[in-house]
């Protein structure tokens, strides 16, 4: 017995396309990675930069997929992080606004919204019922290994903390 692969709804057989929102989701990690690329500069040493772009190749692209798919764990990792990377930035621009920080959280409300309209689709709602077939995700998986290359290349940011340690007792009053 075979299954025939379902499609999701209002869409014909074999035309089924990817909703915008995800598309959009996908291309703003690509289009922040080049921004920090501009900011940040690339990794200098280049054992470094190898593997740090394979693995952020690999590790996003194996959460783009359950996140195309609808896949609970990683769809609620990649909220989590989107969640964090908003928040943390509005602390980080509220107690030190810098060009990089006002980029990333921008991006980060963003991509929120993008997450939240791809969640509300009906791609999402037909991934979550686990169909067999659908189109192929080539594409779409392929700008996500293009966003996490982009990730592997960007140099960290300088450190910018400061600590004062005193190694002398506070002077007495007389």
């Amino acid at each position: 017995m075979t299954t025939e692969p379902s499609y999701p709804p209002s869409t014909a057989p074999g035309h089924a396309v990817l909703p915008g929102a995800i598309w959009a989701f996908g291309a703003s990690f690509v289009a922040e990675g080049v921004l920090h690329v501009l900011l940040r500069g690339v990794k200098d040493d280049p054992v470094s930069l190898a593997g740090s772009v394979v693995l952020s190749v690999l590790v996003v692209t194996w959460f783009a997929h359950g996140v195309v798919r609808a896949r609970a764990v990683r769809f609620w990792i990649v909220v989590v992080l989107v969640g964090l990377g908003l928040v943390l930035g509005t602390v980080g621009l509220i107690a030190e606004p810098t060009p990089d920080g006002v980029v990333t959280t921008a991006f980060s409300a963003a991509q929120a919204v993008l997450l939240w309209r791809y969640a509300h689709s009906p791609w999402f709602a037909w991934q979550r019922s686990r169909p067999t077939g659908g189109p192929p995700l080539a594409g779409i998986l392929a700008l996500a290994a293009l966003a996490g290359a982009m990730g592997g290349v960007t140099a960290t940011p300088a450190a910018t903390a400061e600590l004062t340690v005193r190694v002398a007792p506070p002077p007495t009053a007389p």
